[in-house]
């Protein structure tokens, strides 16, 4: 049989003021990163046209370059699990 325990914080107010900071801290910097994200994602470079024969791909915005077999090789990677 599982039993559920409940434990309870027992805080004074100078904890619990810096628990409170410390959550609107975290909130924040999640939004942040959330925000930064988008950013990322939002302003990345596509090439609609890339012929063969190109086997280096350079953004036009960043100005990242990388070979195009390896970056096909992270993006499969990603894609599949090690078990």
């Amino acid at each position: 049989m599982l039993l559920g325990f409940k434990t309870e914080l027992k805080l004074n107010n100078q904890q619990r003021t810096e628990l409170i900071k410390h959550c609107g801290v975290a909130r924040h910097a999640w939004n942040w990163g959330l925000a930064l994200t988008k950013q990322i994602l939002d302003h990345r470079t596509k090439k609609e046209h890339l012929s063969l024969d190109q086997r280096v791909f350079q953004c036009e915005h960043c100005h990242f370059q990388i070979d195009r077999d390896l970056n096909a090789a992270i993006n499969l990677s990603s894609y599949v699990s090690v078990s």
